[in-house]
């Protein structure tokens, strides 16, 4: 059996940002429908649902829209707004990476990933800072991405993703431990 490794690294883009209930029913109570409403909001965040009927494990990504869908439609309870809720939109800086996501979806690439530990070396955006930014503040994760093709009556690849490390505020790349 012919084996061969291609292993190409390419960053993902993280807008990171951080509300409160409060700061939710906010923005919610200026938009006419939910709809509206999330499709200003970033498109992900993190799934903190314990008791989830699919399975999903703590701390994965999970749709804004799905997960969040009846937070902030009612004035919070002074003990719920200390939540708070990570947001955060994706973007893909490589036609690999894009070709990557396009195939199988991002919920795929960082499918059972701890993504909160994964933001916890980036700084949110607050909602006063959303609400002021024109341009957003993007952070960097270097994925790793390998094709192992062998050959057994035919070329066949294997794909593997990993989320190797993000660049710091001086553009130098820091590992994550493994």
């Amino acid at each position: 059996m012919i084996e061969k490794k291609n292993i190409i690294r390419t960053l993902l883009g993280v807008e990171l940002y951080e509300f409160t209930e409060n700061d939710i029913y906010e923005i919610r109570k200026n938009h006419k429908t939910g709809e509206h409403f999330f499709k200003q909001m970033p498109k992900w965040t993190l799934n903190k649902n314990k008791n989830d009927k699919n399975n999903k494990p703590l701390n994965t990504i999970i749709e804004s829209n799905y997960y969040l869908q009846y937070v902030g439609i009612f004035p919070p309870k002074k003990e719920n707004n200390d939540i708070k809720y990570w947001l955060f939109n994706f973007n893909e800086f490589d036609t690999l990476l894009n070709i990557e996501i396009s195939e199988i979806g991002i919920e795929r690439l960082v499918d059972n990933i701890d993504f909160e530990k994964i933001l916890l070396v980036f700084k949110p955006i607050t909602r006063n800072e959303f609400a002021s930014r024109i341009i957003p503040n993007t952070n960097y994760l270097v994925f790793e991405i390998t094709y192992n093709n062998y050959y057994s009556d035919g070329w066949e690849t294997d794909v593997s993703y990993d989320i190797i490390g993000y660049l710091d505020e001086n553009m130098q790349l820091k590992l994550y431990e493994k």
